[in-house]
């Protein structure tokens, strides 16, 4: 597949991801940023929405790994 086509589908990806994140549904939203970063583990915007998530839910000590992730 041509790498325009991968991205195209992975900044879709992001936007559904966005898009559940703002509409508090934090588990869909969780599941889409987590594919995201199974794809394409350097994919750092996935990783901060990702760090972000799990702040939101209380999984302070899954957040605090995403965001070190993220700042690698």
């Amino acid at each position: 597949q041509c790498q325009m086509c991968i991205r195209d589908r992975t900044e879709a990806s992001y936007n559904i991801g966005l898009c559940l994140e703002k509409l508090g549904d934090y588990q869909k939203a969780e599941d889409t940023f987590s594919e995201l970063v199974k794809k394409d583990p350097l994919f750092d915007l996935g990783l901060r929405h990702l760090a972000f998530i799990s702040f939101k839910r209380g999984k302070f000590e899954k957040a605090y790994l995403y965001h070190q992730k993220y700042l690698e």
